[in-house]
């Protein structure tokens, strides 16, 4: 009796060693399949562009931080190769790459492939973004890219239809007193010559 029990402990202890030893290792919740070539990249991005990393604003509340918070990294770009890309714009991306998002370096240089959800660009972990000195085979495949256009001076259309409109309803109002002053006036100037006549 007293030995089926030490077979039984025995056996519990080489299966319970058995399961630590061979535990998985530490897996991270981000996995991505392995990139196509350059081409296949672009294809799927939405935009394609080189850049300086001028600013980095994060959407989480400092205290409740969590590695899927949304990081929004705004570039000053320097070459265009696909898409709307100004000389300044911002992309979105989960602040840790446990969360597939891309971990940007304020003040370093990177060529980014972004692709569009709603309005803003998202860029992850899976995306063929890379630090700029390591592109040198992406460079070469894109080829001479264009400069971006420069910011429009000025108002946008919105702001500027919202102007006009503003405008015209102000000169109205001008024209309709002055309508009125002049009517008025004319009134008074025929009281006056009826009563000295």
């Amino acid at each position: 009796m007293k030995r089926m029990k030490w077979i039984w402990l025995l056996a519990v202890i080489m299966l319970v060693s058995g399961g630590l030893l061979s535990a998985p290792q530490m897996m991270y919740a981000c996995s991505c399949v392995a990139n196509g070539t350059v081409m296949d990249e672009s294809a799927r991005s939405d935009a394609v562009f080189e850049g300086t990393v001028v600013s980095m604003k994060s959407s989480g509340i400092s205290l409740f931080q969590s590695s899927a918070d949304a990081v929004k990294t705004t570039f000053h770009v320097n070459e265009v190769w696909k898409g709307l890309v100004t000389s300044d714009i911002a992309v979105i991306s989960a602040r840790s790459g446990e969360s597939c998002g891309f971990e940007f370096k304020s003040g370093q240089r990177y060529l980014v492939y972004a692709r569009e959800t709603g309005k803003s660009l998202e860029v992850s972990l899976c995306s063929r973004t890379t630090p700029y000195s390591d592109a040198g085979e992406d460079i070469a495949a894109l080829g001479k890219g264009s400069i971006p256009p420069a910011p429009t001076s000025g108002m946008n259309n919105q702001e500027s239809s919202s102007y006009m409109i503003t405008l015209m309803l102000l000169l109205l109002l001008i024209g309709a007193v002055s309508f009125l002053y002049a009517r008025k006036r004319k009134r008074l100037k025929s009281r006056t010559s009826q009563r000295s006549s």
